[in-house]
């Protein structure tokens, strides 16, 4: 197999939101063909006898049913961080390019 392109590979790093000099994405470049060329051998392993790969089957439907009670503070027990009833998070949008 061969290299990805360098666009691809910058595209596919700014999807993860990463930064790279020219250096690292030559780099980057090569450890990302490598990975390529793993995928590619695991393809071509035969398929595992009862494994059922068939995604035609239906989604098997559960009772549409409240599971938990309306109980805040045991729900938010192991939120890293809170702020009242609700979990609080570090923004992801609007942030550097």
């Amino acid at each position: 197999m061969t290299a990805p392109d360098p666009s691809a590979v910058a595209h596919v790093a700014g999807l993860a939101r990463l930064k790279f000099s020219d250096e690292e994405l030559r780099l980057f470049q090569q450890e990302f063909a490598a990975i390529l060329e793993m995928v590619e051998v695991l393809e071509e392993l035969p398929a595992v006898e009862g494994v059922d790969t068939d995604s035609s089957a239906p989604t098997p439907m559960r009772p549409d049913a409240v599971t938990n009670a309306n109980l805040p503070d045991a729900m938010l027990a192991n939120a890293p961080d809170r702020e009242g009833y609700h979990f609080r998070v570090p923004a992801v949008l609007g942030g550097e390019d």
